[in-house]
């Protein structure tokens, strides 16, 4: 997963950026993985395991309700 220069709101939101998976080489496989982030870091998605790469695009942190910027 791609690591972002981006400062997060919270803890559990900037974890979500420094998970690595030993067992899936994408994230879209890795169940582990919930969000990402497009190549601009302005959109922030939670994925959709449906064996695919989609996502929804989200306004505000899953975890503390901060808008994220």
């Amino acid at each position: 997963m791609e690591k972002t220069s981006k400062k997060f709101c919270c803890k559990m939101m900037s974890s979500q950026f420094d998970k690595k998976c030993d067992i899936h080489d994408s994230i879209y496989d890795c169940p582990d993985v919930l969000l990402d982030v497009n190549k601009t870091k302005t959109e922030f998605r939670i994925l959709i395991h449906d064996g695919g790469t989609s996502g929804i695009v989200i306004k505000y942190c899953p975890w503390c309700g901060k808008k994220i910027k």
